[in-house]
């Protein structure tokens, strides 16, 4: 079923059996925030209608700020945008992010997936969050690995929410991060995306 199909969270539980828990895994690593980075978002904050539509949340919110800080992981990851995934041909679903291992082989190949980020449409975050679990089983499926884990991201482009997935637990982080403390929102993403890179250099030492 496309992710889409997923209204709330408790379907996708129901749907892929997982259990779900509360924890707070993000351990925020500080980042320092460009200062050039800072000031053009704080000027298309103020002068563009950002949040106009699902495309403009993602294209002037959620990936500048995705990719502001995978500039420093680039030699292990690749962000890849609105892209299909397929298991033995059938459709799994469309993420609007995928955070996947850097391909040996080129850019344009996806190795590993790692981590999935879902715009959370119209504020809803239990629709977005449904969407997100059902992207990250679909990752453990092209992983072929259900230990491996799997991390994740709801946003509506101002708050961030950080979950992870391991065989059948999913564990959502507590903590709302806010794009107004860009600090500590590049804080936690900074610790999220060394959890990306530690499962490129070793997928069992990630937790």
């Amino acid at each position: 079923m496309p992710f889409g199909d997923y209204k709330t969270l408790g379907d996708a539980i129901r749907a892929f059996q997982v259990t779900e828990k509360l924890e707070e895994f993000v351990q925020p690593v500080p980042l320092a925030v460009n200062d050039n980075f800072r000031s053009k978002l704080a000027i298309r904050l103020a002068n563009s209608p950002v949040d106009c539509s699902e495309w403009a949340v993602c294209e002037n919110l959620i990936y500048p700020v995705l990719d502001e800080v995978a500039q420093n992981y680039a030699q292990y990851i690749t962000i890849w945008s609105h892209v299909s995934l397929y298991h033995d041909e059938r459709l799994l679903g469309t993420p609007d992010y995928i955070i996947a291992k850097r391909s040996p082989l080129s850019i344009r190949v996806m190795d590993a997936p790692l981590a999935m980020i879902m715009e959370a449409k119209k504020n809803d975050f239990d629709m977005g969050w449904g969407q997100c679990l059902a992207a990250m089983c679909a990752a453990q499926t092209l992983n072929d690995d259900p230990q491996r884990v799997i991390y994740g991201g709801a946003s509506d482009g101002f708050i961030w929410r950080f979950g992870k997935l391991q065989g059948q637990t999913f564990v959502r982080h507590p903590q709302p991060y806010d794009v107004s403390r860009l600090d500590e929102l590049f804080a936690a993403w900074n610790h999220m995306l060394q959890l990306c890179k530690q499962q490129v250099l070793s997928p069992a030492a990630a937790a």
